[in-house]
């Protein structure tokens, strides 16, 4: 996992990359964090995510990807403490898929605006898809 997020690191070059797995728990989903890169934005993380300040909650609940260039006027994330708190500006979000749900995700976040272009929205799909091939290898996910 750490070549994942590592090799899209260097491809898109963003603050920093997460691949994340989605673990139920007794307040709802939390999400694990399986690698990072470059502390994203300028911070370590801790190894379970609070919702409140992350975006890849909402990749994982919608299960549907999220590209945003610009968080300050997104309605569904402008709000948020990803954006207050973490200071995420830009970000795309890809979510992980094995057995026909979702078990996690890849994101991309940057600490300015920034206009994702096709090549940088391609690379962190496939860099979901190896993500995906890994779980399968694997039998029964991450």
């Amino acid at each position: 996992m750490r070549e994942i997020a590592d090799g899209l690191h260097a491809q898109i070059a963003p603050s920093g990359v997460l691949v994340y797995r989605a673990q139920p728990s007794d307040a709802g989903i939390q999400l694990e964090v399986l690698a990072n890169t470059n502390h994203p934005m300028g911070r370590s993380l801790e190894r379970v995510l609070m919702p409140e300040h992350t975006i890849g909650h909402l990749v994982v609940d919608l299960g549907r990807e999220i590209v945003v260039d610009d968080t300050l006027v997104h309605p569904l994330i402008k709000d948020t403490g990803a954006v207050s708190v973490m200071g995420i500006m830009a970000y795309i979000g890809v979510p992980c898929r094995f057995q026909g749900g979702v078990f996690g995700g890849i994101s991309a976040v940057d600490t300015h605006r920034r206009h994702w272009g096709h090549e940088e929205v391609q690379a962190v799909r496939d860099s979901a898809s190896a993500l995906e091939r890994l779980a399968k290898e694997r039998h029964g996910g991450l």
